[in-house]
């Protein structure tokens, strides 16, 4: 019996369990009873049941309003929890809550924002500067959106001052389905950056220090490599050649190293003038010619059509992009494979350079990282273990900067090409 009391109260709730109990009551002492009259049947049920409703009222009332405060507790615990900055503010911007994360970040106590309005005139106010900054992102020094404008949640990286944050802003909805109030999401990287930074700056004066050694090294190599008494000892010969191309590739490296230092720093000039595109790719390709015969591959140049394309480029940095994507196209290859230079027009004005290579192919699971820096693929490891890593990265940036783009298609074992495009640029430049 006393099981099923229990069930049916789970089922009911407790409101509404005592509501039912209340009722039975009445009845009992109505119908079972007779202690009222039949003509105050009327006001009894009316009273008994009223009454039932009140408690039911009560007791919901009294549950609702301590699943929210239970709700209310739960979500401060969270925001204090959490080791990102949290904010949350009203359409009129004005600060609802303000986390120990948030604190600790702008430097400011709970009581010194919260019911504050904040406008973007407090930006000249040295208190509360960094925080219209990342309210206003328009005025912060350097902002970056990194999501799409008008769809949430909004996503934009600032820099103010010391502070480099990465902030993620999103509506909350009310019950009308109007906007309640906005948070913000704040994450401190201003650590992180400056760790890169001095990565950055360590690599920078490292590669420096290295360059003009082994630039020296490199012409005493040559020149020693040239000498005809040497030249004429076989085995010397041989150590001399291994380590004249040894120092070449430690001083590509260093290069490489310099370049990206130059790329990440916005100092890598370019100085563009139109060309002849292709007359600058047959003077690359016949640069590398030697390197592919050593290596036992075959190039082959084949343009759209015997017309010029003529764009506008940095001779210099075009060079070290086309040159990175010919030369690995012959170092990766195959034995006895070719790499086969393709341009064409292709619609948007543009022209489109294409170097495939009949080589190992790309892992499709490492195809995502291919412009990363550093990264080479594991199945070149093995047979190339030297090599920077920074080479399609260098590309990537300089094929940007002169307007283009590049994308690249490939299947393991069979071969991979790189494509990349550039706008045109109309004919040959009148003398």
């Amino acid at each position: 019996m006393h099981k099923k009391i229990k069930n049916i109260k789970r089922i009911l709730g407790a409101g509404g369990f005592f509501a039912l109990l209340i009722l039975g009551v009445f009845f009992v002492l109505f119908f079972i009873l007779h202690l009222f009259a039949t003509s105050d049947l009327f006001y009894i049920f009316s009273f008994a049941f009223g009454l039932a409703l009140i408690f039911l009222l009560l007791c919901s009332f009294g549950k609702g309003g301590a699943l929210f405060e239970k709700e209310i507790c739960e979500a401060d615990v969270i925001a204090e929890t959490l080791e990102d900055g949290l904010i949350s503010y009203d359409a009129d911007f004005k600060i609802l809550s303000f986390n120990t994360s948030a604190q600790k970040i702008f430097g400011l106590k709970e009581q010194d924002v919260i019911g504050k309005k904040i406008t973007p005139g407090l930006s000249g106010d040295e208190k509360y500067k960094k925080l219209a900054a990342v309210l206003f992102p328009s005025l912060a020094p350097l902002v970056i959106q990194t999501s799409e404008a008008g769809v949430w949640p909004q996503i934009t990286e600032v820099s103010v001052d010391d502070l480099g944050l990465r902030t993620v802003s999103n509506k909350v909805p009310g019950k009308n389905g109007k906007v309640s109030y906005f948070i913000k999401i704040i994450e401190d990287k201003t650590r992180e950056r400056n760790i890169l930074k001095n990565k950055s700056e360590f690599i920078n004066t490292a590669a420096h220090q290295l360059r003009t050694p082994l630039t020296s090294i490199n012409w005493a190599l040559e020149y020693l490599r040239r000498d005809e008494t040497i030249s004429q000892k076989e085995d010397l010969q041989k150590v001399l050649d291994e380590a004249v191309l040894v120092s070449g590739r430690a001083l590509k490296i260093t290069n490489d190293l310099l370049d990206v230092a130059k790329i990440e720093d916005g100092k890598f000039g370019y100085n563009m003038e139109k060309i002849n595109l292709s007359e600058f790719i047959k003077g690359v390709l016949g640069a590398a010619r030697p390197y592919a015969k050593e290596r036992g591959v075959n190039i082959l140049f084949v343009p759209e059509k015997e017309s010029d394309f003529w764009v506008r480029a940095d001779i210099e940095k075009l060079g070290i992009a086309l040159s990175n994507l010919v030369e690995n196209a012959i170092k990766y290859n195959s034995e006895n494979g070719e790499v086969v230079v393709l341009v064409k027009e292709i619609p948007g004005n543009l022209v489109e350079v294409g170097i495939k290579d009949s080589g190992v192919g790309i892992p499709d699971r490492e195809k995502k990282f291919i412009f990363t820096k550093f990264f080479r693929g594991s199945n070149i490891k093995k047979n190339e273990p030297d090599g920077s890593g920074l080479g399609l990265f260098i590309t990537r940036n300089i094929i940007a900067m002169h307007g283009g783009g590049v994308r690249f298609e490939s299947e393991t074992g069979r071969g991979t090409t790189f494509f990349f495009t550039l706008p045109l640029n109309g004919s040959e430049p009148s003398l």
